[in-house]
C-alpha cells in the first residue's frame, strides 16, 4: 500500500502503479480496488500492463478511463486478494487461561543450611485474587554454566515456596532459579503456562572440593542405568573414582566399568560416568549406587630394582702420548656380578653445545677419551647401574663433578701448513740474499780501477795481408823490425801524454798482457794497442772490454775531437810478429 501512487490527466483516465515482493505471487494474487465519494462500492481496475520485473519485486500498471473530476471529491483505493483467506475460533474464557509470570522472587538461607525461594502470583489487578488459590507451579534451578534443557525442575501446588536442600545442591557452585504458573486441572479451569518469571542466583555453600559431587542415576525404562558424577580435574591425576552397585543390601559389590570421563564448561570439574546393565528391572528395581576411588596395586620385584650408589673417586691421568683415561674406585657387592656405567663429560664452557654421554657395558673401571680438544677445560661425571642376570636396575644418582684441563698441542694442520710456510720463507731469504750480494759485487766492482780504452773509427783501419812464402817473409821481417821501431817509439810518445793512472795500467806482465800494431788505411802510419787481460785500450781512451770476437764497447773517449762514433774493421798484428784479426765494435 505505500507503494501505490495513482496519477491523472484531468481530463480522460487515471493511472496507477504499485510494487510487490516477487515471492507474494507463490501463495496469492492480490487486485487493486477503488470507489470514488459518490459510488458506495468498491470496483476492481482490470485494465493492467504485464509487470515489470526487477531482482526483488514486481511493478505494476492499471489505469481506468474518468471524464468527471472536481477538485471537492476524493478517491479510495484498497487491495484484495484474488480468493478468500479467514479463520474462526469460539473462545471459552477459563478454558484458556494463561496466567502472568510469577514475580518478587527471593532466596533464604535457613538455619539447617537450606535455600528457600519465595515468590508471589503476577498480576493481582480487577480483584483477580482468586487465581492465587487455582495456580500450580514449577521451579526449575540450574547451575549457572548448565544449559536450562539440563536444568532441574520441582512442581509446586497451592503454595508459593519452595526448600531446595543442600544435599542436592552441589557445594561451592553458583545457582540460578525461576518460576512459572499454570492453572490447576480441576475440570472447571484450564490453561497453558505463563511466562518463566525473572531469575534470582545464589551459591551454595563450600563443602569438601576432594568429594564426588552431583551423583546422578537415570533409567531409559528398559535395561540401562547411566550414572554420573563429577570430580575436581586436580585429583583426576592421582585418584581413579570407580562407580560400586549392589543389586540389593546382601548381594556383593559390583564395580562398574568401563568409567568415562567428559569435559564440562565448568573448567574446576569434570564428569565422569559409567554405565549399568538391568538385567530384570521388574524384579530387582532399587540399587545401592557408591562412588568412590578405585584401590591399585602394583607388583614390584626387589632384585630387579637395585639402585646403585653413584661411582666416587674420579680421576683423570695420561701418560706420555697416550689419550686421557678416566679412572673411578671398583664398585663390588657380594650377590651382585656385574654393574654397567655411563660417563657424561663436556666442555665447561659449552655445556649444552657439546655433551658426549658413553656406556661402558664391560664391567671395568677406566674410560678412555677420544678427539679432546688441547688446552681445554673438560668436566665429566658418572653413574652406574647393576645388572642381574637379563634385567637391569635402574641407573643410580650422578656423581660429583670432576674438572681437569689438557695440554696444550699443536693442532695437526699446524705442520701442515708449515713446511709450506717455511718454504715460501726460504725462498724469499735466498732471492733477497741474491739481491743484496750482487748489489755488493756492484759496488765493490764499481771501486775497482780500469784500463783505459778508445774507440775505433769505421774504416778507420784497413786490413793486413802476411805474405805466405818464406822469401816474402824474409823481405817484410825487415820492414816491419823499421815499423816496429818506429811504432814503439811513437807508443812511448803517446803513452808520456797519459795520465799517471793511465800508466798504472801499461803492460807489464808479458804472461796476460800483450800489444799490437793497428795500421791506418794508408798502411805507413801505426798504432800501437795494448791487452790487459780481459781489456784492450788505445792512447787517450777509456777501457773496452775484449771478448772473443774482438773489443766491444761505447764511445767513451775523452778526446772525442779526433774521433768519430763509427763501426770499424781491423786487424790486429801481435809483437811477435803473429797475426791475428780482431773486429771491434764502438
Amino acid at each position: 500500500m505505500e507503494s501505490l501512487q495513482c496519477l491523472n490527466d484531468y481530463e480522460s483516465f487515471v493511472s496507477c502503479t504499485w510494487s510487490e515482493r516477487k515471492d507474494v505471487q507463490k501463495f496469492i494474487k492480490m487486485n487493486l480496488f477503488y470507489k470514488t465519494e459518490s459510488s458506495r462500492d468498491f470496483k476492481q481496475m482490470t485494465t493492467c500492463s504485464s509487470p515489470n520485473m526487477d531482482f526483488q519485486s514486481w511493478t505494476w500498471n492499471c489505469y481506468r478511463n474518468q471524464s468527471f473530476f472536481s477538485a471537492s471529491e476524493t478517491d479510495y483505493y484498497t487491495f484484495k486478494p484474488d480468493r478468500q483467506l479467514e479463520v474462526q475460533l469460539n473462545v471459552s474464557l477459563f478454558d484458556n487461561v494463561k496466567p502472568p509470570p510469577p514475580k518478587e522472587l527471593h532466596i533464604n538461607l535457613t538455619e539447617e543450611g537450606d535455600f528457600l525461594l519465595t515468590w508471589k502470583a503476577g498480576g493481582r489487578t480487577n480483584g483477580s485474587h482468586w487465581m492465587e488459590e487455582a495456580l500450580d507451579y514449577q521451579v526449575a534451578y540450574k547451575r549457572n554454566w548448565e544449559p536450562w534443557e539440563s536444568s532441574t525442575s520441582v512442581f509446586i501446588s497451592n503454595v508459593s515456596h519452595c526448600l531446595l536442600h543442600r544435599g542436592d545442591l552441589v557445594t561451592g557452585s553458583a545457582y540460578i532459579a525461576r518460576v512459572r504458573s499454570k492453572l490447576r486441572q480441576d475440570g472447571r479451569l484450564s490453561g497453558r503456562y505463563s511466562e518463566w518469571s525473572s531469575t534470582v542466583k545464589w551459591t551454595n555453600q563450600e563443602g569438601d572440593e576432594a568429594q564426588p559431587k552431583n551423583l546422578c542415576c537415570l533409567f531409559n525404562g528398559i535395561d540401562r542405568l547411566n550414572c554420573s558424577w563429577e570430580v575436581r580435574r586436580e585429583l583426576t591425576s592421582s585418584l581413579l573414582f570407580a562407580l560400586f552397585y549392589k543389586i540389593s543390601p546382601e548381594s556383593e559389590e559390583t564395580t562398574c566399568s568401563p568409567v568415562e570421563e567428559k569435559e564440562l564448561p565448568d573448567t574446576l570439574h569434570v564428569l565422569q560416568s559409567c554405565e549399568i546393565s538391568v538385567a530384570d528391572p521388574e524384579r530387582l528395581s532399587r540399587y545401592l549406587i557408591t562412588v568412590r576411588p578405585k584401590e591399585e596395586e602394583k607388583s614390584i620385584e626387589p632384585v630387579c630394582n637395585i639402585k646403585a650408589e653413584p661411582p666416587n673417586g674420579l680421576s683423570v691421568t695420561k701418560l706420555n702420548n697416550q689419550p686421557y683415561k678416566l679412572w673411578w674406585k671398583e664398585m663390588k657387592h657380594e650377590d651382585l656380578r656385574e654393574y654397567h656405567y655411563q660417563v657424561l663429560y663436556w666442555e665447561a664452557d659449552k655445556t649444552s653445545e657439546k655433551t658426549q654421554l658413553q656406556n661402558i657395558s664391560e664391567n671395568v673401571f677406566q674410560f678412555i677419551f677420544q678427539s679432546l680438544e688441547s688446552g681445554t677445560r673438560y668436566k665429566a661425571r658418572m653413574r652406574a647401574k647393576v645388572r642381574y642376570g637379563y634385567i637391569d636396575s635402574p641407573w643410580s644418582a650422578w656423581s660429583e663433578e670432576y674438572e681437569w684441563v689438557t695440554e696444550s698441542e699443536l693442532p695437526f694442520w699446524s705442520f701442515t701448513l708449515a713446511v709450506p710456510v717455511f718454504i715460501i720463507l726460504a725462498m724469499v731469504g735466498l732471492y733477497c740474499s741474491k739481491r743484496c750480494l750482487l748489489r755488493k759485487k756492484r759496488e765493490w766492482e764499481k771501486n775497482i780501477p780500469r784500463p783505459p780504452s778508445t774507440f775505433l773509427l769505421p774504416d778507420y783501419f784497413m786490413k793486413v795481408q802476411l805474405p805466405d812464402s818464406s822469401e816474402e817473409s824474409s823481405r817484410q821481417s825487415s820492414l816491419e823490425e823499421e815499423e816496429f821501431d818506429s811504432s814503439n817509439a811513437l807508443d812511448r810518445s803517446m803513452l808520456g801524454s797519459m795520465p799517471k793512472e793511465r800508466h798504472a795500467l801499461s803492460p807489464k806482465d808479458p804472461g796476460h798482457n800483450k800489444d799490437f800494431l793497428v795500421f791506418n788505411p794508408d798502411g805507413k802510419s801505426p798504432i800501437f794497442l795494448s791487452q790487459v787481460d780481459e781489456y784492450c785500450f788505445f792512447p787517450g781512451t777509456k777501457p773496452i772490454t775484449k771478448t772473443q770476437e774482438g773489443c766491444k764497447g761505447h764511445q767513451l773517449a775523452e778526446d772525442r775531437q779526433s774521433l768519430t762514433k763509427q763501426p770499424c774493421e781491423s786487424k790486429l798484428v801481435e809483437s811477435e810478429l803473429q797475426t791475428t784479426s780482431h773486429i771491434c765494435q764502438v
